[in-house]
């Protein structure tokens, strides 16, 4: 998220969970991805979502808020360079 600050992006609405992040995207935006780790939800799956006061450090069934909900959504085309950019970095120091 920093990256994506760092860029001037706007970041949206960013979900913590036991496992990974969560960032949510306009509908549709992220198809193509081809990013390694990376998930797409695609149309029609569900996510579960706790309410918007439940921020980190707070959680709910695993999951909270880093960014609360409100407009606007990260940029996909953004996010998508901040993580491959992520990943580059990662692989020119080993970590995989």
């Amino acid at each position: 998220m920093t990256a994506l600050r760092t860029a001037g992006a706007a970041v949206g609405p960013v979900l913590h969970t036991a496992t990974h992040v969560e960032v949510l995207v306009p509908l549709g935006s992220v198809g193509d991805w081809d990013q390694d780790g990376a998930t797409v939800v695609d149309q029609g799956e569900m996510i579960a979502l706790p309410p918007p006061a439940i921020v980190a450090p707070h959680t709910l069934n695993a999951r909270s808020w880093v960014v609360a909900p409100g407009p606007p959504l990260t940029d996909a085309t953004a996010l998508y360079e901040a993580y491959a950019a992520a990943g580059a970095s990662l692989a020119m120091d080993g970590v995989q």
